[in-house]
C-alpha cells in the first residue's frame, strides 16, 4: 500500500523535486503611464485556512518568497469565493475542511466561473479519494499539512504571473 507521502502530489504525477524547473526568463517589463518600465508585476496568492494559527504561519512563510503578494484570505467557502473572484490571484493555497463547508466547494465555484489560477491544496485529511476529487475539480497540488506544509513555499515561488491566461 502506498504512503501518503509516496502518492502523486500535483495532476502530472511528480513530487515538487521531480518537477521542471521554471525556464528562467529576463522579468517583462510593463509600459504603463505613470508607472515605472521595470516593474515586475507581483505573485498574487489567495489563502483559504480556517485555522487562524495555520492562516498566520502560511501568510509569513508566502511572504517571505520575494514577488509575492498576499491578496486576500477566508475561512469560508462562500467568502473565498467572493474574495478570490474580486481579487484575481495567480493562486489559491486552500484547505479542505472549512467552516461552513469544503475547500471542493470553493474549487466547484471559482472553476464554474473561469478562474484559471494555480490551486495548492494543503490539508490534513491526505486520502486518494480527496486528492482525487480535488485533481478531478482542478486543483493543480495536493500536500499533506502533517509532512508536505513547507513544499507550499516551493510551489508558490515557481509560479509565474506572467504565464497566466487573461
Amino acid at each position: 500500500m502506498l504512503q501518503p507521502s509516496s502518492y502523486p502530489r500535483n495532476r502530472s504525477g511528480l513530487t515538487v523535486s521531480e518537477r521542471p524547473q521554471p525556464i528562467q526568463q529576463p522579468a517583462a517589463r510593463v509600459d504603463t503611464v505613470g508607472m515605472d518600465a521595470s516593474v515586475t508585476p507581483a505573485k498574487k496568492v489567495f489563502i483559504v485556512e480556517d485555522s487562524p494559527s495555520v492562516r498566520v504561519r502560511l501568510i509569513e512563510m508566502i511572504e517571505s518568497v520575494e514577488g509575492t503578494q498576499i491578496v486576500g484570505q477566508a475561512e469560508t467557502p462562500q467568502d473565498a469565493v467572493d474574495g478570490i473572484l474580486a481579487s484575481g490571484p495567480d493562486c489559491i493555497v486552500l484547505d479542505l475542511h472549512l467552516r461552513g463547508g469544503s475547500g471542493l466547494d470553493v474549487l466547484r465555484g471559482v472553476r464554474a466561473q473561469g478562474c484559471e489560477c494555480s490551486v495548492v491544496v494543503l490539508t490534513n485529511h491526505p486520502d486518494r479519494a480527496y486528492r482525487a476529487a480535488c485533481f478531478t475539480l482542478g486543483a493543480d497540488w495536493f500536500f499533506d499539512k502533517t509532512n508536505e506544509f513547507d513544499e507550499v513555499v516551493a510551489v508558490v515561488a515557481a509560479i509565474n504571473p506572467l504565464a497566466r491566461p487573461d
